[in-house]
């Protein structure tokens, strides 16, 4: 990357660390899911992460996970993990990846394949801002890490989508995995069965759409304006492309950003 190019980080001015200015949210009560639309962010991040994670989100970037209530802040049983976002790497554009790169050159950020949550093996780690004065409390500064991470999201550039999208293959893999077959001859008679494969070993992307609502016991939905099919519980099938997504916004999204750049 040209130097001209690389990110420009804005440090937050420090606060006064030896005052508690913290209005820490309590705790979600869930795990935070696979996210695929913009309108269930506020009930699955929690407050302080939320700007960063939004920001990551309109640029078409996954976050698998999130932390900034005042438990983790607290501690003393979670000082080693504080505050954190995490970033599916896989998601990342090439630009990303080496802004990503740059990132973890001056220590804002890391990339880890150490933490598997989710069942993501690569990840961009937006890490805790440091401890305040040794006792007191809260052990990390939630405001300060609040507004740091968005610093660091802004630093990622818009990109098209790359998760949420499967290929006829991948989606026939997620088939063969909900209905427990592993041994390829049982597959091929169970795809052959179900019309999935053709006698020449082509995939029928239009049988999975089929499978799928049959399966589901739901309405596949054609839409001739847009091209694409809903099925299961909606996730849809790009016409155009034969890519399945898992849901008509992520879809609308990656049109949006080939016809716009954004």
């Amino acid at each position: 990357m040209d130097e001209d190019k690389k990110p420009k980080i804005c440090i937050p001015a420090e606060q006064d660390i030896y005052a508690e200015t913290i209005d820490g949210p309590d705790r979600i009560g869930k795990k935070e899911a696979f996210i695929v639309t913009r309108e269930a962010l506020p009930d699955l991040i929690e407050k302080p992460c939320l700007p960063a994670c939004v920001n990551l989100y309109d640029k078409n970037i996954r976050t698998v996970a999130s932390n900034g209530n005042v438990q983790y802040a607290m501690g003393p049983a979670h000082l080693e993990r504080g505050l954190f976002i995490h970033i599916e790497y896989g998601s990342l554009s090439d630009e990303n990846k080496q802004i990503a790169q740059d990132l973890q050159k001056q220590g804002l950020i890391e990339i880890s394949t150490d933490d598997t949550y989710g069942g993501i093996d690569k990840k961009v780690i937006i890490k805790n801002m440091p401890k305040l004065k040794p006792g007191m409390r809260p052990a990390f500064d939630i405001p300060a890490f609040a507004k740091q991470s968005l610093y660091i999201a802004e630093m990622f550039q818009n990109q098209d989508v790359y998760y949420g999208r499967y290929t006829p293959a991948e989606m026939i893999g997620q088939i063969l995995d909900a209905e427990g077959i592993e041994e390829k001859e049982t597959a091929e008679k169970f795809l052959s069965q179900n019309n999935i494969l053709g006698e020449n070993g082509a995939i029928n992307p239009y049988r999975i759409v089929e499978y799928l609502s049959t399966k589901n016991n739901s309405e596949v939905i054609d839409c001739t304006e847009t091209s694409y099919r809903t099925i299961n519980f909606g996730k849809v099938y790009d016409e155009e492309t034969q890519e399945f997504w898992a849901n008509e916004e992520l879809l609308e999204k990656h049109r949006n950003f080939i016809a716009n750049g954004k």
